[in-house]
């Protein structure tokens, strides 16, 4: 549902616009209320609105936007990623940022937020259309980001650790149905395992995802055939580093996010403990191009 949502051929409004990507956001979080019936009560809808209007108010009220910067819609998108405000006055299941109620619409890809899903990703992926023709400024050391986590679900089938351990086998291709976020940092990744263990996650893993030094300008054999076409550096973030710091002004994360439906191919794996300290660790191999890559490849269970 949500890749037809991409599709060139239909006729949505366009996101072209600070404010449409708000709209999508808005229409987003109306159909996931109703979706999951939390919109039956007038506390419900006020938590609704009340989210959605902080989101709005936290990325007109950033520190590095002006109008001009807000009349970006990458730049807008990119801050409202950001947020770590929760789905406040919901349950639990529901009390969350704004970044992973989208992608769990992405993951599950329920109809009734597709539409709106489509079109912030519509706006997001205006940043990866810059990175297509532009050179990218930040590049990770030696072509490698990290990511960081939990591994597997307990009681849930189809996706218990050692479920998982049989997908991710050497040279398996595939493609994740979400935003991937991950950091230049390795000590960022680990900070989300740590988190992760906290919540009770049966195991923990530390991914390597690879992209191909060739397409770091800094790189002497630079060529843009080797650039990574669908990834791109967060620099409009609400968690940055603040004044006073060594890196003033640059975005905590370093984060560096591939688009959904992004293709990947196991390198190797090492199985350890899988415990906070020893995590198991996933070395991955990013696409250079996910538009040449075959349409019909398997999902990952997880990401």
């Amino acid at each position: 549902m949500y890749k037809a949502g991409l599709s060139p051929g239909r006729q949505y409004a366009p996101v072209d616009t600070a404010a449409a990507v708000l709209a999508m956001v808005k229409e987003f979080l109306f159909h996931y209320c109703d979706k999951h019936g939390l919109r039956n009560s007038s506390a419900e809808v006020m938590a609704c609105n009340n989210f959605y209007k902080t989101l709005a108010q936290e990325t007109a009220q950033h520190a590095a936007v002006n109008m001009e910067v807000l009349g970006e819609i990458g730049a807008t998108a990119e801050l409202l990623w950001t947020s770590n405000t929760p789905f406040s006055g919901m349950p639990d299941r529901h009390s969350e940022p704004l970044y992973r109620l989208l992608n769990m619409a992405l993951i599950c890809d329920w109809p009734e937020t597709a539409k709106a899903v489509a079109g912030y990703a519509r706006a997001f992926n205006m940043t990866f259309a810059v990175s297509r023709v532009q050179k990218q400024s930040n590049f990770p050391e030696d072509g490698i980001t990290y990511r960081g986590g939990g591994f597997g679900l307990v009681d849930v089938t189809g996706k218990s650790p050692a479920d998982l351990k049989r997908f991710f086998v050497p040279n398996c291709k595939y493609r994740v149905p979400q935003f991937l976020a991950t950091s230049f940092s390795e000590e960022v990744a680990k900070h989300f395992i740590s988190q992760a263990a906290s919540t009770g996650a049966p195991e923990m893993v530390l991914w390597h995802v690879h992209t191909d030094q060739r397409g770091d300008p800094d790189n002497d054999e630079y060529d843009d055939c080797y650039r990574c076409k669908h990834v791109n550096f967060i620099q409009h973030s609400q968690i940055m580093h603040p004044p006073g710091h060594p890196q003033e002004g640059r975005p905590c994360e370093d984060e560096y996010l591939f688009a959904p439906y992004s293709v990947f191919t196991v390198l190797f794996t090492q199985w350890r403990a899988g415990t906070r300290t020893k995590p198991h660790i996933i070395h991955i191999s990013a696409a250079v191009d996910n538009l040449d890559e075959p349409e019909d490849l398997p999902l990952a269970p997880w990401a």
